[in-house]
C-alpha cells in the first residue's frame, strides 16, 4: 500500500498520524458505517481520528480535548 493514495482527509497531522475530519449533516448523515469502518481501517495503521460535527461548531470543547488527548499520546 505504500505510496498508494486510500483516504482524503479533512485535516491531518500526518507525522503523528492524527487526522481531524468534519461530519457536516448533508454529507456524513448516510454514511456513519462507512465512517465508522474507515476510521477501524485508519486505526490500524497507526491513526487517531477526531471528528467534529455541527454543533461543535458552537461549543469545541468535546473537540479541542480529543485533540489534546491525541497530541499527548503521540508526545510520549
Amino acid at each position: 500500500m505504500d505510496g498508494q493514495l486510500l483516504y482524503v482527509l479533512d485535516m491531518a497531522w500526518v507525522k503523528r498520524r492524527i487526522a481531524l475530519e468534519y461530519d457536516g449533516y448533508a454529507t456524513h448523515e448516510s454514511r456513519l458505517d462507512y465512517d465508522a469502518e474507515r476510521d477501524k481501517r485508519m486505526a490500524m495503521r497507526g491513526w487517531i481520528t477526531v471528528r467534529a460535527r455541527a454543533e461543535d461548531l458552537k461549543d469545541p470543547t468535546r473537540v479541542l480535548n480529543e485533540l489534546r488527548t491525541a497530541f499527548d499520546q503521540r508526545s510520549r
